[in-house]
This record gives C-alpha cells, structure tokens and sequence, in this order.
C-alpha cells in the first residue's frame, strides 16, 4: 500500500494566546507533524484545535483522536480524567464551554461531585471518566456537550459480580440522566449485566449526552470467541450472529499472536428496544510503538481487503506511533508527547453496514517522567491506559 505526500502546512491552527497555553491546544500542535490528511482532515484538525483550545490543560494527560477509517472524515475527540483532574472539572467555569443554564455539564458535575464524595457509592467505585466530543457536529462557538463514560477500573476488581457493577452503573446512570434509567432501558440493562458469563467484567459504562438517542452504553471484556457468541444469544442481539463471529475471526487472524488477540472489548448500546448497536475493540501491541513501529500491518490490511478501510488510511496509521519532546510556555512547561493507535474498533448495527474506527492516542507529561513511563508500559499488560 501507498499513500499520497502530505505536508504539516496543510494544518493551520489558531494563533497561540495567553488563555490558550493554558489549554490542551499546545498538546494537539505537538503532534500535528504526525498526522496524515487521509485521517484527519485540515478542516477535521481545525474543529478538534477550536474545541481543545476551550479545555484547560489540567483536565487530562491522554486524549484520543477517533477516526473512521473509509470514506467519512468525522473525527471525534476523546479526552481521560483521571482521580488527579476531578478538581478540575469540578471547577470548570469557562462560559464558551459551560454556560451556566447547560444541562448536560450540570450531569457530568453531578457525576463528579459522587464521584469526589467520600458518603457516595461512587467515590470508591470510579477509577476515572471519559469524556468524547463530536466535533463533527458542533458548530463554531457553541457549547461543547460530551459523552460521558465512567471507568470502573480496567482490570477486574477481586469479589465484584455482576450484581454490583451492575449497582454502581445504576448510580453512574443516575446521575447522568438527572434520574433513573427509563423503566424499558433498565430492563434491557439488566438483562446484558445477568447475562455475563463468569469471567467477564464491565469496565465502562456511559452515556452520549450530545446525542438524541435515549440510549446508554455499556462496556465488557474478559471474553472469548465462544463466550461472545453465547452472550448475543442471551440478549438477544437483533443480526446475524454468525456475522459476528465470521468478522471476530476474520479480524482476530490477522492480528499478532498474544494476550491481546481477539475483541478485548465489547461495547452495548442499548435502548428501549434492547442492544441496538455493537462495538468490538481490537487493540494494538504498545511496547513497540514506543519505538515507532506499528506491528499490527496484517490487520489494517485485512480491513481493507474486507472494505472496512480505504488504502491510504490504513497506510496513514503507520506514521502515528512515536514521541516528540515539545517546549509549552507558562504553566504547562517541558512535555513528552508519546503517539500510539490504541485499538480499531468495529461497530455493527443490523440496519447498517459494518464501520471501523481508529483511536490515535496522544500522552502528555513532564519530559523528566519519560524513562519511568517507558518502563511502566513495557511491565504493565500493553492495551491498558497507563
């Protein structure tokens, strides 16, 4: 495969101002040079520049750039705040982000104050958010409106059940609703939690609030080929199961030998008319994107052979992994940025073709923590948010 120059020109990006080197910009700038047009388009680049220049740096370390890899250029924003940022998003204030009368940051504040509450159930439960932003959809200078995704830890936790993530998903869907779930969402809820076999664990539950649909989402993994199957039959999935487990097969060949082999996750959306749309996470070795290199090219060319990716985005992905010291003034002071594609995932719906979707993720820390986080990735599982 072969893909057209490109030149870091193409990306004009606002000039920096005091107010915005207080704010995630630098960190998007710093990895300009890195991205490709096929994925992330000037115009794409221009709308996530404008949405990060309203976030204040403080709020995250790690964001992710999703991009679909065929014909559609949307490119959505995902940002990580962990337990040492929650002050921060309880203390966001900027009005071209959160004017006061928005209902949505209302609910991620009500979420955050559980979450920082020592009396709430959640205050032990969460481990972090995810907040996602489709820029695609956001006009210029209106208010940013996130997917909300709270993180139950992404490792199981000894001694939970089904039952209690169950419990904290409730309270996480509480606060985020402004109340609880509509009695024909938790039906189905209920059912997906009840149906989980044995050795699998929720890591994630959320809900897009930027979005019309009256839907939640919930997030699986710790199972295997046959495990999945069995699972889509207990709830009841509305398409072709043997489509699934042809895709899971055909996506699974075709990438390393390993632990991380296979959908390492499993992402529900459900609404009152049960699971309505199907995500399958298929995640890429970390250690050897440290040193730049892409290793999962056989899959990215199995994309394409199954019409899920164009050429030259598959292409395009072997320029993202690597690092990059970048010199920010003011507060923000001397950072490593470190490039890495996450995961691909495939989302399935029975009234739609099959869509994949890349997560470019970018991490950000003082240049003095460089050798520590380096050994921290290559002695931790590589698919996990170190």
């Amino acid at each position: 495969m072969t893909s057209a120059p490109y030149s870091p020109s193409l990306y004009s990006t606002p000039a920096l101002t005091s107010a915005s080197l207080q704010s995630l910009h630098p960190m998007l700038c710093a990895v300009r040079d890195a991205l490709h047009p096929a994925l992330v388009s000037p115009s794409a680049f221009a709308r996530v520049a404008a949405a990060m220049e309203r976030l204040p740096d403080a709020l995250t370390t790690l964001f992710y750039l999703e991009t679909r890899l065929h014909d559609d250029s949307a490119v959505d924003l995902v940002l990580r705040v962990g337990e040492e940022s929650r002050q921060t998003l309880l203390n966001l204030r900027m009005p071209s982000v959160l004017p006061a009368d928005s209902r949505a940051w209302a609910r991620v504040r009500a979420l955050t104050r559980d979450w920082n509450d020592e009396r709430s159930g959640l205050s032990t439960a969460l481990h972090h958010l995810w907040l996602e932003f489709d820029c695609d959809d956001m006009p210029t200078g209106s208010t940013l409106v996130p997917g909300v995704f709270a993180c139950f830890g992404e490792l199981r936790t000894p001694g939970y059940s089904a039952e209690r993530w169950l419990q904290y998903s409730e309270l996480a869907f509480d606060s985020l609703l402004d109340g609880a779930l509509d009695p024909a969402v938790a039906r189905h809820v209920d059912r997906c939690f009840r149906a989980l076999p044995d050795a699998a664990y929720v890591p994630y539950v959320g809900v897009m609030l930027g979005r019309p649909a009256d839907s939640v989402r919930i997030c699986l993994t710790g199972f295997d080929a046959q495990d999945l199957s069995e699972y889509l039959h207990r709830i009841e999935w509305r398409a072709s199961i043997h489509d699934v487990e042809d895709v899971v097969a055909e996506l699974s060949d075709a990438q390393p030998a390993g632990p991380l082999q296979g959908a390492g996750m499993i992402h529900l959306d459900v609404s009152a008319q049960g699971v309505w749309r199907l995500g399958l996470e298929f995640a890429c070795q970390r250690a050897p994107q440290l040193r730049g290199t892409l290793v999962e090219h056989a899959l990215f060319e199995r994309l394409v052979s199954l019409g899920l990716s164009t050429p030259d985005k598959a292409e395009a992905l072997r320029a993202w992994p690597g690092s990059r010291a970048v010199r920010v003034p003011a507060a923000n002071g001397d950072r490593v940025v470190l490039r890495r594609v996450n995961h691909v995932k495939l989302v399935l719906r029975p009234d739609r073709a099959p869509e994949a979707k890349a997560y470019l993720a970018a991490r950000h820390f003082p240049r003095a923590q460089l050798h520590a986080h380096r050994a921290l990735v290559l002695s931790r599982h590589p698919h996990r948010s170190v």
